[in-house]
């Protein structure tokens, strides 16, 4: 079974700045600061950086799981990032 997520937002503000925001994975936990606890880049390329994270979720049941990430910017105004490891691999 595939599942699909996309959504778009217009926000009244640069896509150079969003986009950069976007790409600094590491401070990612200070946007969600009860479910990502923590993000460090493993590998970073002209191409693409991979992250680990710490996640904690808390809605059905209390889980902290690590997880890793590859990502990607395919264009100027589009991201993609691949879960590598962790209950949701194989997911973009």
């Amino acid at each position: 079974m595939l599942s699909s997520v996309e959504f778009t937002l217009d926000l009244p503000a640069p896509k150079e700045k969003l986009q950069e925001l976007m790409m600094d994975y590491q401070e990612f936990p200070k946007y969600l600061p009860h479910q990502i606890k923590s993000v460090i880049i493993i590998e970073e390329t002209d191409d693409y950086t991979i992250t680990e994270e710490t996640i904690h979720l808390s809605s059905v049941i209390s889980k902290t799981f690590v997880t890793q990430t590859k990502h990607y910017a395919i264009s100027d105004n589009m991201l993609k990032s691949e879960i590598l490891s962790g209950p949701a691999k194989g997911s973009i």
